[in-house]
């Protein structure tokens, strides 16, 4: 399997990872468009945890 992984930290520790897999050789394509969707996610992600903290 081929991982995306995006870790989520706070103060330099990881909390949580978002992660998506596919078995399949290439089924995991993102672009920069895609990828910067995901890193927004995962940057709001950390900002809500942290604020719940």
């Amino acid at each position: 399997m081929l991982p995306l992984q995006l870790p989520l930290q706070i103060k330099g520790q990881t909390f949580a990872l978002i992660d998506a897999d596919q078995s399949a050789v290439g089924g995991i394509v993102v672009d920069d468009k895609a990828l910067g969707l995901r890193r927004t996610l995962r940057n709001q992600a950390v900002m809500a945890f942290g604020q719940a903290g």
